[in-house]
């Protein structure tokens, strides 16, 4: 549990706990507003920058302490990815290294779920923040597809072993087959899964009033909600009569 004298603290905002479950609940509450913001750049078609990429990273990372949030690596800390082969930016190099980033994006012609495989990977390879690199970094991935009209993506936990190797591939070794091949599967399925909700819905339970379009959608939508209606109109209808017969004369 939280103790006592830090309890206004964490509500503020100026402290999380170490070692604790509320962390947990930070960093869950973090990923889902990070996600919110990324939604709303997008929409606004904001683009990528330092700024965005601090912001989203301060928004994202709640489980980490407040100074830490949106603020580059300092000098002398250097990062390790654990179990990899892979060598991160020095922190004097980070500004540097994430604006050619950038300014590779914003001049690369490629296809751009392409251009958002690659991002990704040479981000996670500057790690350019203390911790919290990974989700901001799939944060930054989705905010690139949802401005494209992609749907955003989850790394599924049985593919996390292959995409964590498909990273390293192209970090040290310059091959980015492995990577995009889980990237791109990512996509598919997520677009997989809305095709097959939107072609439930046109199919509906009676093939003579399967839906067609947008409009058809709405007409069935408005027809149950005025059935429903019915219903409760009459059931209302019916209590109040017998409220009425039961009424004691007086």
């Amino acid at each position: 549990s939280i103790e006592q004298t830090h309890t206004s603290l964490v509500l503020e905002g100026e402290f999380v706990p170490s070692d604790s479950p509320a962390r947990y609940v930070f960093a869950a509450r973090g990923v889902a507003d990070g996600m919110a913001y990324v939604r709303e750049y997008a929409k606004e078609g904001r683009k990528l920058n330092e700024e965005l990429i601090r912001r989203l990273h301060e928004v994202t990372a709640l489980d980490l302490q407040p100074f830490a949030r949106g603020t580059f690596r300092p000098y002398g800390y250097l990062a390790r990815i654990t179990a990899t082969r892979v060598k991160t930016a020095d922190p004097l190099e980070i500004r540097d290294d994430l604006q050619v980033l950038v300014d590779v994006l914003n001049g690369s012609g490629a296809h751009p779920l392409l251009k958002a495989a690659g991002f990704h990977a040479m981000f996670e390879n500057i790690h350019p923040f203390m911790d919290g690199n990974g989700r901001t970094g799939r944060q930054l991935l989705n905010f690139m597809l949802l401005k494209h009209g992609y749907r955003p993506v989850a790394i599924k936990y049985d593919a996390k072993r292959d995409y964590a190797r498909g990273l390293e591939a192209w970090q040290v070794d310059g091959d980015s087959a492995a990577f995009c091949s889980v990237f791109l599967d990512c996509v598919e399925q997520e677009e997989q899964s809305f095709i097959e909700l939107v072609e439930g819905l046109r199919r509906g339970p009676d093939p003579d009033h399967s839906i067609h379009n947008k409009a058809d959608l709405a007409d069935r939508f408005g027809e149950s909600m005025r059935a429903r209606l019915a219903q409760n109109s009459a059931r209302d209808v019916h209590a109040v009569s017998e409220t009425h017969e039961r009424r004691p004369t007086l």
